[in-house]
């Protein structure tokens, strides 16, 4: 995956750690599997924020509280199809991509959403997310 450059047009390359992080989260989050809820968890620093629809929750554990908790609303699919970044080291991304969801009417609908995510280095070559704000858009 590329992202433009900030003020210029030419891509960058996004490191494969924050890749990884989101297609894992991602695999994570739609999976509905209570032990990998709690790898979930793991993605996360210990202050990390994250902010959802269903509201804001601080730490692993409120964090995968949260993820349970969508679950009890139907399956989700979500699909990343850019990351942009205004920093070269890609601490702060903005993710867009779509989600399959159960709509009002209990039929699959497709939504595409924009995620913030900041990242710091977990010390192993990966990052964990300090913050992560998403965001249905239309």
């Amino acid at each position: 995956m590329t992202a433009p450059a900030p003020g210029s047009a030419r891509p960058l390359t996004v490191p494969e750690n924050v890749t990884t992080w989101v297609a894992t989260s991602f695999k994570y989050g739609d999976s509905h599997d209570p032990a990998l809820a709690e790898k979930f968890g793991t993605l996360f620093t210990d202050d990390a924020e994250v902010y959802t629809p269903l509201g804001m929750s601080k730490g692993p554990e409120a964090i995968v509280a949260m993820l349970k908790k969508a679950w009890e609303h139907g399956s989700t699919s979500h699909t990343a199809k850019a990351i942009y970044t205004r920093d070269l080291d890609f601490s702060d991304v903005l993710a867009q991509g779509v989600v399959t969801m159960p709509g009002p009417d209990g039929q699959q609908m497709s939504v595409n959403f924009v995620a913030q995510i900041n990242f710091v280095p977990d010390g192993c070559g990966g990052v964990k997310a300090s913050l992560w704000k998403f965001m249905p858009v239309s």
